[in-house]
């Protein structure tokens, strides 16, 4: 067995090649040992270093084309778009010029131009184009979803997705992201919003407005997560946090009390009411809207005397 060989400082934090390695003295056989894994043929990490998907495309970016960008779900993961599903259980997107490539862990996509950004160091697909290449891989809500958590990060407006959507014309998922785009909702605070929101849409009520503040004769009340402020609707998503924390639970009271006190009425939501009782959630909305729309009319009647 071959004795163990320092391993050169500035190799200790980053992938580097097999070729690099030998030039700095390590051999071959010091190479196949445990101290290092091997994320790709010809290229090496040092064990100890935690496995991260930014380690995995730094260490992608030592075989790949100088043009390669990471696309689609790596670009989106990379830029922190919210998607479903885990990076290590996914195979790495890359856009390249370079045709008939072939490459464990990597999915490779063809394409002569793209709209480059960085993160993290490492070139991906612009926050525009990320989000229409995802048009191709996720459903529809999904896709909404990463579009309003892009919002969200403030590094695209809802414009630009728009505008992008209807640039995307005979690409994969072209259909998809023009529906999307009109979905979106800046200002949307969680995926479970999304959902919520959606599920009011389809069944036909009005788009309610998101985390837009009460503020009554000056005073600030609260920033429900949707609202329907001409009829004094307020509707909140209760993720678990909201149950278990008790600070947070006490917030959510006060602002609940002081909405009732004028006249606001406060619809809570829990994750079943948005993936079990679809219909259930948006008919207790509807008649929501329904009585509070009857009691200020007839509150604005008695007040004029008609």
């Amino acid at each position: 067995m071959p004795q163990a060989h320092p391993l050169p400082p500035d190799l200790l934090g980053r992938p580097f090649t097999v070729t690099e390695a030998l030039a700095r003295g390590l051999t071959p056989d010091h190479l196949r040992g445990r101290r290092f894994r091997a994320p790709f043929r010809g290229v090496r990490v040092a064990a100890e270093l935690p496995e991260t998907l930014e380690l995995r495309c730094q260490a992608a970016l030592l075989v790949l084309p100088h043009d390669a960008v990471f696309s689609h779900l790596t670009s989106a993961r990379l830029q922190r778009v919210v998607v479903p599903g885990d990076w290590a259980d996914e195979p790495l997107d890359v856009q390249t010029s370079t045709r008939g490539l072939r490459a464990r862990g990597v999915r490779f996509r063809t394409a002569s131009a793209h709209l480059r950004a960085e993160r993290a160091g490492l070139p991906v697909t612009s926050p525009a184009t990320t989000w229409c290449q995802l048009a191709s891989v996720l459903g529809l809500d999904d896709l909404v979803i990463a579009g309003d958590s892009l919002l969200r990060s403030g590094c695209v407006r809802a414009e630009q997705l728009v505008e992008a959507s209807t640039q995307w014309c005979g690409r994969p998922g072209a259909r998809l992201a023009r529906a999307g785009s009109h979905l979106l909702a800046p200002g949307t605070d969680s995926p479970m919003e999304t959902r919520l929101r959606l599920l009011l849409v389809r069944a036909g009520l009005p788009q309610p407005q998101v985390n837009v503040d009460v503020v009554v004769d000056g005073a600030w009340l609260a920033r429900p997560d949707l609202s329907y402020p001409q009829w004094r609707i307020a509707i909140e998503y209760e993720g678990d946090h909201h149950r278990t924390d008790r600070r947070q639970w006490i917030r959510d009271k006060g602002r609940r009390r002081a909405l009732e006190d004028h006249d606001w009425v406060v619809i809570e939501v829990v994750a079943d009411d948005v993936f079990r009782r679809q219909e259930a959630t948006a008919a207790r909305v509807r008649s929501t809207i329904s009585r509070q729309a009857a009691k200020l009319d007839a509150t604005k009647a008695e007040k004029w005397g008609t």
